[in-house]
């Protein structure tokens, strides 16, 4: 690979990167599928007794006289004002806190087990002499890189804790004022794009090919993305267009085929996860042209 290397080359370097490496490449694929296995395996619990919890509080919350029930859900501060102190839901806001909580460990601990070594595996790869290293010089070991990744991700995840909680307010709220969120459309558009525009940020600080940990390694990764955005904002789209190409696929297709859309849909999405991993990397070494 030369010293710089456009957008286009990176690429085809990425996929060639894969070529070369079949079954690193189906490793690859296989452990993308663990996590979502393994995290769906261990959340499901949460998630249903989150459903549960949910629908108690929209039923008891209607339900309540109109002093207290439907005048209680014109204002954001009078649903939190109802959700702490009225004695018919407050236990059940403390178990959906305790529950996120779970979620949200349960989330972290499945991510950074299995990413962790992905992106260790990439690092360690590509190039092969400009692979992830240490401040100290020394190219770590898989469990130094899951470490330091697992550092990185408390910040992330925080981030992605509170969107998550904003979110599950916005829906609990549009519940009890019976607002159909499906006529949102605008409001749908803008969570898309922010989430869009949260993984490529995150993926840029993944793939960093030295960076320190915890909080110096997240506030890098955000100062990377916007310092080289005549890199990162081209790269990413090249990586979210066929992402979203393959999303709007699957819908396409799942509404004649569900199985084959599983299938088909699945692969390519992994096979793409797989190669925007490898760019990304290949991205932050050969920084300069694009």
């Amino acid at each position: 690979m030369g010293a710089f290397m456009t957008l286009s080359e990176r690429a085809k370097a990425a996929v060639l990167f894969w070529k070369r490496r079949p079954l690193l490449f189906l490793a690859s694929i296989c452990l993308d599928v663990l996590f979502v296995v393994l995290y769906g395996f261990v959340s499901a619990p949460f998630r249903d007794k989150l459903v549960e919890h949910f629908v108690v509080i929209s039923t008891t919350a209607s339900s309540l006289a109109p002093t207290a029930g439907t005048q209680a859900v014109q204002t954001g501060r009078s649903i939190i004002a109802m959700l702490l102190t009225d004695p018919a839901i407050v236990p059940y806001t403390w178990n959906v806190i305790l529950l996120l909580i779970l979620l949200a460990l349960a989330a972290y601990v499945s991510y950074v087990l299995v990413n962790g070594v992905l992106w260790h595996v990439v690092h360690a790869n590509v190039g092969r002499g400009v692979g992830n290293v240490t401040a100290g010089g020394h190219r770590p070991v898989w469990h130094e890189s899951v470490a330091r990744f697992a550092s990185l991700n408390i910040w992330w995840g925080l981030l992605a804790a509170l969107a998550h909680v904003i979110s599950l307010g916005v829906a609990l709220r549009a519940s009890l004022m019976h607002i159909p969120t499906d006529s949102d459309v605008l409001g749908r558009a803008l969570e898309i794009l922010s989430a869009l525009v949260f993984f490529t940020i995150v993926w840029w600080s993944y793939a960093q090919s030295s960076q320190p940990s915890g909080y110096r390694g997240f506030v890098n990764g955000i100062n990377a993305f916007f310092s080289r955005w005549r890199v990162s904002l081209p790269t990413s789209l090249v990586v979210l267009v066929p992402l979203v190409g393959v999303n709007y696929l699957v819908v396409a297709v799942a509404a004649t085929q569900p199985t084959v859309a599983l299938i088909i849909g699945g692969l390519l999405f992994f096979a793409l996860l797989s190669w925007a991993r490898a760019l990304f990397v290949l991205s932050q070494v050969n920084h300069v042209h694009t």
